[in-house]
This record gives C-alpha cells, sequence and structure tokens, in this order.
C-alpha cells in the first residue's frame, strides 16, 4: 500500500520510510515478540475460513485481518492458534480423503498428540515422587485403541472406572484389573458384584455401599472417597467436594467408614479425594492434599 502512495506521487519516499519504521514499532510493542503471527491464506473463500475459525474460537486470538483478494486473505492472532490454523489448513485434502473414505461423522486422533500429554504428566510425577502410578479415566474416552496407545507409552498405565463397561474397556486396551480403581456413584448391587468378582481396586463414595459390598464379600482392601468439605471447578456443576457436592463420604464420617470396613474383615486400606473438573488454580492443589493428609492422620489415631 505504501509502495503505491510513493509511486502516484502522493507520499514522499522519506515520509514512507519513516511510517513504516513507526508503524512496524507499534506492531511490535503490542505484542511480545514470539507471541503473535499472521498467515496468508490462498485459494479460500471467506465463508470457508470463517468456519475454519469455529475450530479454535476457543483456544486463542485468531481472526481476519486483511481480505486482500478473492483468493488471499490474511489471518492474524496468537502464534499457538495461528500454528493450529496452519496445521488445519494443510491437512485440508487429508480431511477431505477421510470423509470420501470413511463418511461423516469419523473420529480422527493423533497418536503423536496422545503419547505427548502422557510422556508429559509422567515426566512431571517422575520428577516429584518416587512412587505413583497414572490411572487414565476411561470416561473420557473408552476407545480401546486410545487406550492401547497410552499403555504402549506408560507400561505401568492403570485405570479410574466408574462402571462395569469401564472395567471392560481398560481390559480391552490391556489394562489388568489389578491396575483398576472402581469408583461408582449410586452404584448398583451387580456393579459392586462385578467390581468384587474382578479383584479390582474398589473405592467407595458412600458408607452404605459398603454395606451393600460386604453381603457379596469382603476385599482385603478398600478405600473411600472423602468429601473434604470444600471443592472448586470450571463451574457449579462440576465442583465434587463440599456441602452440597453427592461425591464421598463428608469428613465427619470417614473414620466411622474406615472403622466400619476394619470390624468387618478388611486388612489394608487407601483414601481417594475427587479434585474437581476444570480447575487451573494451583493454589488449590496443596490446600487439598494438606486436608487429605490431615484425615488420613485423624484416621490412623
Amino acid at each position: 500500500e505504501y509502495s503505491a502512495l510513493v509511486s502516484i506521487g502522493s507520499l514522499k519516499f522519506e515520509d514512507a520510510i519513516y511510517l513504516l519504521h513507526e508503524r512496524g514499532k507499534s506492531m511490535q510493542e503490542a505484542v511480545p515478540e514470539g507471541k503473535g503471527a499472521m498467515l496468508a491464506v490462498l485459494g479460500l473463500k471467506m465463508d470457508e475460513i470463517k468456519d475454519y475459525l469455529k475450530q479454535v474460537k476457543d483456544k486463542g486470538v485468531c481472526e481476519i485481518a486483511n481480505d486482500n483478494s478473492e483468493n488471499q486473505i490474511i489471518l492474524s492472532g496468537e502464534k499457538k492458534t495461528i500454528d493450529e490454523m496452519s496445521n488445519i489448513f494443510k491437512n485440508k485434502k487429508l480431511f477431505t480423503q477421510v470423509f470420501k473414505d470413511f463418511g461423516s461423522p469419523t473420529y480422527v486422533y493423533s497418536k503423536k498428540q496422545l503419547i505427548r500429554n502422557v510422556s508429559a504428566i509422567n515426566k512431571a510425577l517422575k520428577a516429584n515422587f518416587k512412587k505413583f502410578q497414572i490411572c487414565y479415566t476411561i470416561k473420557a474416552n473408552s476407545n480401546p485403541h486410545i487406550i492401547k496407545v497410552l499403555k504402549s507409552e506408560i507400561t505401568h498405565l492403570g485405570a479410574d472406572c466408574s462402571s462395569p463397561g469401564e472395567i471392560y474397556a481398560a481390559g480391552l486396551g490391556d489394562i489388568r484389573p489389578n491396575d483398576c480403581i472402581f469408583t461408582g456413584n449410586y452404584e448398583s448391587n451387580e456393579d459392586l458384584d462385578y467390581a468384587y468378582r474382578k479383584n479390582v481396586h474398589i473405592n467407595l463414595d458412600d458408607i452404605n455401599s459398603f454395606h451393600r459390598l460386604k453381603k457379596i464379600g469382603i476385599p482385603t482392601e478398600i478405600s473411600f472417597r472423602l468429601n473434604p468439605g470444600f471443592g472448586k471447578g470450571a463451574f457449579s456443576q462440576v465442583v465434587t467436594g463440599g456441602k452440597n457436592s453427592k461425591f464421598g463420604v463428608p469428613k465427619h464420617k470417614i473414620i466411622d467408614a474406615y472403622k466400619l470396613a476394619k470390624e468387618n474383615g478388611v486388612k489394608e486400606f487407601g483414601i481417594q479425594c475427587m479434585t474437581g473438573s476444570g480447575v487451573l488454580d494451583p493454589n488449590y492443589f496443596p490446600k487439598l492434599m494438606e486436608e487429605i493428609v490431615k484425615n488420613i492422620d485423624a484416621i490412623m489415631k
């Protein structure tokens, strides 16, 4: 644009150089280095690009910055989001071919990204704990092929299950029953019977569940889900602790739960507490761990 203005005499060459320099500085100061990016999209219509933008609307800033021509549209925004948009456009032919081969809807997962994610969690835990086990929550995605991918990377991978179906799916994904934790919520007697017969680790959400379980059998070990009296979540429906939560044994009853289990012959014990969903506040987790440890001390006494 500046070159055009200079060529027709509307703007002096020296003024154009000055304006370009000041414009460049302003743009750089507006966004920290390495945080922003631009992308030229060729050969797609405006409506098509708007549809693609919907796919990343919750992942960061990415907007149409310039409509240069019918076949060239410029996007700008956060670098990570622009990079993702670039990958989407690069894979357009692949997605078209997948649609032709398999129809719609077709769900496609990135094996590399799955491995990156679980490896990052494993690395962080390994750096801070001598002994730990990652338990993949089967309800997140019970596809056995995905479970196998995760298991191939983390050989000691366990499974967090909330139903007999999820215990079964974990098995299809090569996770052994002894590496599964079953935590029901208002589970049926049939659910408890299945978990007991499969010899998975049973984690009870309510004292009444133990009364029903003991009619089926007494496991060697058991754990209870603690409701610490407070909770957190991305929104109210996913807060899993506190006075109004349906999850867990209230902390004023937790000692009674373990006492009951011990009196009925259980030999080994664990404890579990649900953190809540979508919690991004790092200060919440130390507070929660302190409360769990405090309750463990009270139980041990």
